[in-house]
């Protein structure tokens, strides 16, 4: 059988002829070690400073991110459309699963 995360009760039961019963039982914890996949992550951004500004205003197409249970959270360090100063940033996308499996994604701008 396919058994779910968590922690289940398999119990067999063996009655005789005389209906004499007896019970056994164990259990079967699943734990789920399988971390998210953040899919589409950019390149590396290099921009130029927007005309008469200390920086510019960056764009980019958010990744995405999937689980074998479910995600909980999938938060981002800087948006797409965010102003950006001169220098080297970096941008972290993270997600979290339903279980505390945690991933990270980063890329520069």
């Amino acid at each position: 059988d396919v058994f779910p995360v968590g922690t289940t009760t398999v119990t067999y039961t063996a009655t005789d002829i005389h209906g004499n019963v007896i019970t056994s039982s164990f259990t079967v914890t699943i734990n789920d070690t399988e971390k998210p996949v953040v899919s589409g992550t950019p390149s590396n951004i290099t921009q130029s400073n927007d005309a008469g500004l200390n920086g510019a205003v960056v764009t980019w197409t958010a990744p995405t991110v999937t689980d074998n249970c479910s995600v909980s959270t999938f938060v981002s360090s800087h948006q797409p459309g965010d102003f950006f100063p001169v220098g080297t940033t970096t941008v972290t996308y993270t997600a979290t699963d339903i279980h505390g499996n945690v991933i990270a994604s980063s890329f520069t701008v």
